[in-house]
């Protein structure tokens, strides 16, 4: 009982310090400069998140791109939506499409790249607060509260069973 709140509350620090770096990464890229890019290849990949319990798990579509472009003359490739966010989730096959789609990402398109002008290997298709930010941040969040919800009803169980043993 006590080991699984552990684990629930590192589980809540991880999701909170990834949280805390993403927003970093969003505020840095503010200053980042824009090229042309190209989109190399775009894919929606099924996945499966594991719940502990086969019947349970959850399945998801990954949506993921690589585009191309070129600063001062040197071409450099990139993977990122947003800063810090190389993949995006959907629920559906068709929400994943329709995404690409309504973005205009699709094999051998032109497209707008941000990149850090002091380290151009640090790039995204968007900068700043974005919505694919906001909802990476938002599941990150909804994560680690239910994390310490658990941790925190561990622990009251705990609490009580060992009233019990008095």
């Amino acid at each position: 009982m006590i080991l699984s709140s552990i684990g629930s509350l590192v589980g809540a620090v991880y999701y909170r310090s990834k949280i805390a770096l993403l927003d970093r990464e969003v505020d840095l890229s503010y200053s980042w400069e824009k090229a042309k890019g190209r989109i190399v290849t775009t894919s929606v990949v099924e996945e499966i998140a594991r719940t502990g319990d086969e019947t349970n798990d959850d399945i998801y579509y990954a949506i993921k791109i690589k585009y191309s472009f070129s600063v001062s003359g040197n071409s450099y490739v990139g993977a990122a939506f947003a800063p810090g966010l190389f993949q995006l989730n959907k629920d559906s096959e068709e929400q994943a499409k329709q995404y690409l789609i309504n973005n205009n990402y699709h094999d051998n398109s032109e497209t707008d790249v941000y990149f850090d002008p002091r380290n151009p290997k640090v790039s995204a298709l968007k900068k700043g607060y974005c919505e694919e930010v906001e909802e990476q941040r938002n599941s990150d969040e909804r994560d680690s509260y239910s994390l310490i919800a658990a941790s925190v009803v561990c622990i009251v169980i705990g609490i009580v069973l060992l009233s019990l043993l008095d």
